[in-house]
């Protein structure tokens, strides 16, 4: 399977391969936003409940930039960078996001139940890609059974209610339909080109393209829901922030996970398997941990931001 895409040739210069990494990873998060944000206008213009599209498409969509690479990383085979780009985007959103939320909104209580649905898949999803890349690749039912994760996710979801709007649903217009489109190019030729760089760069440096995912790329592709959870703390939601947080790490897994090994092989590295996914998981039972009295301090988001630092500095330095 492929989309008949090739290599392009690119000028050796470092400067030219920041550049183009940099450019290429603001146009993926730009259009993969804009692609949200037109798709949520067409599922009520096409007269969906804003909860149905809350858990599926806008839910789904937090993750389209990790999952766009991903594919492309494995249709070149890259694919060590996938489990890269899934691993550092969680430890990102939990000890990055999670971590500036809690230590601006200072103290943070949460009403919504996470207790009995959201919680126990991200645990559980956690451990089943520990599990999964154990003997340093994905198998093909472990895909499937990623697949069907995010179903029984997505159906389990919608079963916890709705969400009921007075408001007027959009009309469906050409910008709309405009904007699915141009956002879809953009997303699909801002990870290809990511993914160019990245190889490149690492190639350069000689660093593994797969810490480059774990890192830089996880954070670029992190950066939109930081702004959207810095936000939703100054309009005093900021339990919003941890909800989003919850169901992107869960979809980052199992959705990315599944869709990536239905396109090919996926390779781990080592240094995956033997440091980064142990990270993830003290992150993921920490972050369980802190929520479980449904409250969150300014001191658990400098613990958390603390353990950001020591990331980066252990993956590049370590």
């Amino acid at each position: 399977m492929g989309f008949g895409i090739t290599f392009v040739s690119m000028p050796e210069g470092i400067l030219f391969l920041f550049l183009l990494f940099a450019a290429s990873l603001a146009l993926l998060v730009f259009s993969s936003g804009k692609f949200i944000e037109a798709s949520e206008k067409f599922g009520l213009a096409l007269g969906l409940p804003p909860f149905v599209i809350g858990v599926t498409i806008v839910a789904l969509g937090t993750s389209l930039p990790e999952m766009v690479s991903s594919i492309l990383a494995v249709l070149h085979d890259n694919s060590e960078i996938v489990v890269g780009n899934i691993v550092g985007s969680n430890i990102t959103n939990i000890l990055l996001i999670i971590g500036t939320v809690a230590f601006i909104g200072k103290s943070i209580q949460i009403n919504f139940n996470f207790k009995r649905l959201d919680l126990p898949f991200l645990l559980g999803t956690g451990l089943f890609l520990f599990y999964a890349i154990w003997d340093l690749k994905i198998a093909f039912w472990e895909g499937i059974v990623f697949l069907g994760l995010t179903l029984l996710y997505i159906i389990l979801s919608l079963s916890k209610g709705t969400d009921l709007t007075d408001e007027e649903p959009p009309k469906l217009t050409g910008k709309i339909i405009l904007w699915l489109l141009l956002g879809g190019v953009g997303v699909y030729f801002g990870a290809k080109y990511n993914i160019q760089s990245v190889v490149k760069i690492g190639d350069y440096f000689e660093i593994s393209p797969a810490i480059i995912a774990l890192t830089a790329v996880s954070l670029g592709t992190s950066l939109p829901e930081l702004f959207v959870s810095l936000a939703a703390v100054r309009k005093g939601q900021a339990e919003m922030a941890i909800g989003n947080v919850l169901g992107s790490n869960i979809y980052n897994v199992i959705a990315i996970g599944g869709v990536s090994r239905m396109v090919g092989d996926i390779e781990v590295p080592i240094d995956i398997k033997n440091v980064s996914i142990w990270i993830m998981l003290a992150a993921t039972l920490l972050f369980g941990y802190m929520l479980w009295n449904k409250r969150l301090t300014r001191m658990e988001g400098v613990i958390l931001l603390l353990g950001y630092v020591l990331f980066i500095s252990f993956s590049f330095f370590g």
